[in-house]
């Protein structure tokens, strides 16, 4: 898997591809504070080697995507801090630390897009969005968009495992419900009134 940040508006998101070989035994890269200049980072593992229980002790080797400042104010927030992704041969996992608890919300948005295509999936209502979202992942529900671009209309598709512990939260996606694509795009998406607070929350913030 190759993760690569976007630079389409001051709200980027990462670009993930994804090799279908078969990997053997994982060789990982040390973790880093910030994406490499380069713009790519590759994370495959072996299969079963990451436990999706919400505790990230087994996602130390994992290159993640660099830390988001605490920029959101208030009581009950969802404040990305550090977002990781992964990649089996038959699954991706995704995990992620904020600087509250994870609570089981909708609040906790991953918006993907697997064709580079915004003109086919959720651009948000005012085109504001860096990606056209073919999927979302919310809590433990995956949706499928089914709208025009703009109004928000999504499809259930399945239940997702999700884990929570403290602050960090993993889930695991077959890769099959997401049509098997080699590529994504993906960007987070934190909406604070659903806790009780108040403010929106991104994850990447922006990409320089």
């Amino acid at each position: 898997m190759t993760l690569t940040p976007g630079e389409l508006s001051d709200l980027s998101e990462y670009l993930a591809q994804v090799d279908n070989s078969t990997v053997a035994a994982p060789v990982l890269p040390p973790p880093v504070i910030n994406p490499p200049s380069n713009g790519s980072i590759s994370n495959p593992i072996a299969d079963n080697s990451l436990n999706v229980d919400g505790s990230l002790a087994d996602w130390s080797a994992v290159t993640g995507f660099g830390n988001d400042p605490a920029d959101a104010s208030g009581a009950n927030t969802i404040d990305w801090r550090e977002v990781w992704v992964a990649h089996d041969i038959a699954n991706f996992f995704i995990a992620y630390r904020t600087e509250e608890n994870v609570t089981d919300s909708w609040g906790y948005g991953m918006y993907i897009d697997i064709d580079g295509n915004t003109a086919t999936g959720f651009r948000g209502f005012s085109n504001e969005l860096p990606i056209g979202a073919d999927y979302l992942l919310e809590a433990g529900t995956f949706q499928k968009y089914t709208g025009s671009g703009s109004d928000w209309s999504w499809d259930f598709v399945s239940f997702v495992n999700v884990q929570r512990n403290g602050n960090t939260a993993e889930a695991v996606i077959p890769r099959s419900m997401l049509e098997d694509t080699t590529t994504l795009r993906f960007y987070m998406h934190g909406d604070s009134s659903a806790i009780g607070g108040s403010g929106v929350d991104h994850f990447p913030n922006a990409v320089t």
